[in-house]
């Protein structure tokens, strides 16, 4: 698995969820992703990206009632990871944190 270039994150599709609390844990020390998300942080990504996260954590034991196949998955504002509300957008790239009022931080 090769890091991107420009985040030095591995590439979405090659990300596990350890990958994924790897970058909360870089950016925000120790923080619990409770207080992070009291504080109006969120994740954002684009749905190319929401897919493979979901990928990821239905291969770690995740369900999700809408079944097995990606093309029936669909953003709801109730998703969370690590208990941070997780936001998709046309131009959300690839996983990062936000903070609600604040422009885009790469993690």
């Amino acid at each position: 698995m090769t890091a991107s270039p420009r985040t030095g994150n591995p590439p979405v599709a090659d990300m596990t969820l350890q990958d994924l609390y790897a970058l909360i844990t870089r950016e925000y020390g120790n923080a619990d992703p409770l207080i992070l998300a009291g504080r109006g942080y969120h994740w954002v990504m684009d749905l190319d990206s929401y897919k493979e996260v979901r990928a990821a954590c239905r291969a770690a034991g995740a369900i999700y009632p809408e079944g097995d196949d990606p093309e029936n998955w669909v953003p709801d504002p109730a998703d969370r990871l690590y208990a941070l509300p997780v936001r998709v957008r046309e131009d959300g790239g690839v996983p990062h944190l936000e903070m609600a009022g604040s422009e885009r931080r790469e993690v």
